[in-house]
């Protein structure tokens, strides 16, 4: 556990709203990939399992600008599934899901990894 963060990773809401969002994400490009879009597949898969792996890895972050690269890196993550999202229609079989959790999801994980990459460069200007 990083020393940056007082709330366990496995207990974080960070982690469990990144960990849930990849979970729908992984059943999307599943079934994405049984309608032989395999690009997009293979890039939803990526982009999901990037969020969550950032996440966690920042919790084990070595300093406080490694933490925030993660942070940060998982929000790209997240901007690119954003992006893909617009391809998430009926002709790649996603019509079977619930997109609005996906969504919800996607928004929640997003306005976390805002607040907390915010309170840590506020925080490491303020140590200074």
């Amino acid at each position: 556990m990083g020393e940056y963060n007082k709330t366990p990773y496995n207990e974080s809401a960070i982690a469990i709203k990144s960990r849930l969002l990849s979970i729908y994400l992984l059943e999307v490009a599943r079934l994405i990939r049984m309608k032989q879009d395999y690009r997009l597949s293979s890039q939803v898969v990526g982009a999901a399992l990037g969020i969550a792996n950032n996440i966690a890895e920042s919790h084990g972050a070595q300093s406080r600008a490694d933490f925030i690269s993660k942070l940060k890196i998982a929000h790209k993550e997240l901007l690119e599934v954003e992006t893909l999202s617009i391809h998430f229609t009926v002709k790649n079989g996603v019509c079977d899901l619930n997109l609005k959790t996906v969504y919800a999801l996607m928004d929640e994980v997003g306005k976390l990894l805002s607040a907390s990459i915010s309170t840590a460069i506020r925080n490491r200007k303020s140590s200074k």
